[in-house]
């Protein structure tokens, strides 16, 4: 591939399931969550600095964090999510702290960072995980790619997080350009070497799906975000207006059911994202989560 190189730290496990009961492959459902920040009560180094012990973050902080993100995570319908593609934590102990609050069957995790970076993008699961890669993008953060074998079919998910729109507009949407030209060249090398293979990719786009920088060719793929009015709903909101940035979208149409997570401490009492405030230490994200059940 162009345009690539490799900066990450990547952690993949992969556990035993004797004795766990047979994962039921047919319907499962997948999520994504961009959780605006969980940082750990440990010192590296690379945490934004309001998350530094000497300003005040501690582990009892830490701990209302994780509880508060897992409660979202067990909500109906989210709740039976057998993969779950998480944006902004900061590295893998937060993964394993978080996975520690869900389901035991969640067993295997991909984390990927940029070299130095302050947060990590992962993909936890409960359905075993056959293989996983990191793919590093020239100037974006890297792409997690994991490979899931179930009765009928491999599935390959491919987890991003886009450049954000803070800072030049024109440079943000060329490093999601970027992403994009990766994302393109990958896909197709997988439906070239697995033609009956079902591909999802999932994360939080920093742009709407149909913006064409991060999918280029987005009528390709299965939205669940095109069954609804543009403009009426979304997953983040900004200056008044309800984005579609976090998406889950399908090589086919595979959609049975699909939802925005809406319910308990996800939303405000205006029903808009009841977002993280690390003053207060009340919230839980400014994004809420979507999720799609596979058929």
């Amino acid at each position: 591939m162009k345009k690539l190189t490799i900066a990450f730290l990547v952690a993949l496990l992969l556990c035993s399931c004797s004795g766990c009961e047979e994962e039921d492959q047919h319907g499962f459902v997948i999520a994504s969550w961009n959780v605006q920040n969980i940082f750990d009560s440990v010192n590296d180094g690379t945490e934004y600095s309001e998350y530094k012990h000497q300003n005040g973050w501690s582990d009892y902080a830490y701990r209302a964090r994780l509880k508060a993100a897992s409660a979202v995570l067990k909500q109906e319908d989210i709740g039976k999510a057998g993969i779950i593609i998480l944006n902004e934590v900061e590295n893998q102990n937060v993964v394993l702290d978080l996975m520690g609050e869900l389901d035991p069957s969640f067993l295997w995790y991909a984390v990927a960072s940029e070299n130095g970076g302050a947060i990590s993008l992962a993909v936890i699961s409960s359905v075993p995980m056959k293989a996983a890669r990191i793919h590093g993008v020239e100037g974006a953060r890297p792409i997690i790619e994991t490979q899931f074998e179930t009765d009928t079919t491999d599935v390959f998910v491919f987890a991003v997080h886009a450049k954000s729109n803070v800072g030049d507009a024109e440079e943000n949407i060329q490093i999601r350009r970027l992403l994009g030209q990766a994302l393109s060249e990958l896909t197709a090398l997988t439906k070239s070497n697995y033609p009956d293979a079902l591909i999802i990719i999932a994360g939080d786009f920093n742009e709407e799906p149909w913006d064409g920088n991060v999918i280029s060719d987005f009528n390709a793929w299965r939205c669940f975000w095109e069954d609804i009015e543009r403009g009426t709903a979304g997953s983040y909101y900004y200056d008044g207006q309800w984005l579609c940035y976090d998406n889950i979208l399908l090589s086919s149409d595979m959609i049975g059911r699909w939802g925005v997570v809406t319910d308990g401490i996800a939303t405000d009492e205006e029903g808009l994202p009841n977002r993280w405030d690390r003053n207060t230490l009340s919230g839980v994200s400014d994004h809420l989560a979507v999720w799609v059940e596979l058929i």
